[in-house]
């Protein structure tokens, strides 16, 4: 498996949801919902073909992930418990390709359970990286209103809402407040190096010290966790279909 490669695409996608059975088969769109990221990875064109990596343990994805054309990864048994984190399925994975392959430079992270993800920001992420060398990687957000955290309350020990900021301002005017992002589940594009580096802002730790946003509408950022979830993604592919 020796060969040249600049940047490969790598979804993570374990079997087995116990908050969401089958959640990675379900049709949305009129695809399976593992079909989205495997296809917006495959088409992207900053990405070889060849280069694309599904990293899981469940049957029926390899099965579709063979189909398609892309590679698969074999989650080791540690990585696919609920409790199992994001960070050490990536990390994992991409030393595991970093051990089979030359010259890998730049890694794009993609979630298995979202459909709002594209071949459009893959290559918009990648071009990033490329063009300003000087960062670490790429991440997709998008920015908080209603939902800032200024406005974050949480349930005190006697059972009363309070403020989960200790300074958090009396003004109730989102207009005013400083801009704050949220990860959009689209995709992280970063480079190889940080993965080893972990030096990336929490929890997002293998994007690096310089990591630069990629702003999307909201509410892009949803993935599957529960039944619901499935809802909110079909109707945002309807919006997306309609608005093209």
């Amino acid at each position: 498996m020796k060969g040249k490669v600049m940047n490969i695409a790598v979804i993570t996608a374990r079997g087995g949801s116990t908050r969401c059975p089958g959640k990675h088969t379900a049709v949305i769109g009129g695809k399976k919902l593992i079909e989205w990221p495997l296809d917006a990875a495959l088409n992207a064109k900053t990405i070889g073909w060849r280069n694309v990596w599904l990293a899981t343990d469940d049957v029926e994805l390899i099965g579709i992930a063979d189909r398609k054309g892309a590679q698969v990864l074999q989650l080791t048994p540690g990585l696919c418990s609920d409790t199992a984190s994001q960070a050490d399925a990536l990390r994992w994975a991409v030393t595991t390709l970093d051990g089979q392959l030359r010259e890998v430079e730049n890694v794009v992270g993609l979630l298995g359970n979202t459909a709002m993800i594209d071949s459009t920001a893959i290559d918009d992420a990648l071009t990033l990286l490329d063009l300003r060398p000087e960062i670490d990687s790429v991440m997709t957000v998008w920015k908080a209103e209603d939902d800032h955290p200024f406005r974050a309350m949480k349930v005190n020990e006697e059972g009363f809402l309070r403020s989960v900021l200790a300074d958090a301002p009396e003004i109730s005017n989102v207009q005013v407040y400083p801009d704050v992002f949220y990860h959009d589940q689209g995709l992280w594009a970063f480079r190889k190096d940080c993965i080893y580096a972990q030096e990336g802002p929490p929890p997002w730790t293998w994007c690096g010290r310089k990591c630069v946003p990629i702003v999307r509408p909201w509410c892009v950022g949803r993935d599957v966790d529960v039944a619901a979830d499935l809802g909110v993604q079909e109707d945002w592919l309807r919006r997306m279909q309609s608005s093209e």
